[in-house]
């Protein structure tokens, strides 16, 4: 889900999955230090608007300088907050697990 490449542009396919996979990386250790200090409910609804708001930069970003990449929005704005959702969620719910572990002495 996201944008669709322009006419005439041809990328190898691992090429394209390495550069999700490395934007993906640096969005959730954004992700991370946005909701390592909230409670997992705050972390989640966090998590949704952290993810607009990485949306609105990738625009931005997309936007000015591969303009031909635009288009099919609705998809990627929800894909981005979905994935702040979930990165949130499952970040927070990590944390406190480690956070237990430690407590019990294990």
């Amino acid at each position: 889900m996201g944008r669709t490449a322009p006419p005439g542009v041809e990328l190898p396919l691992a090429m394209l999955y390495l550069i999700h996979l490395l934007v993906s990386i640096i969005y959730g250790l954004i992700m991370a230090g946005v909701v390592a200090g909230l409670r997992i409910e705050r972390a989640i609804v966090a998590g949704g608007l952290a993810g607009l708001v990485l949306y609105v930069i990738n625009f931005g970003i997309v936007s000015a300088f591969w303009p031909g990449w635009c288009g099919g929005e609705v998809t990627v704005v929800f894909t981005h907050i979905v994935f702040g959702l979930i990165t949130a969620g499952a970040y927070r719910g990590l944390l406190r697990r480690r956070l237990r572990s430690a407590a019990e002495g294990t």
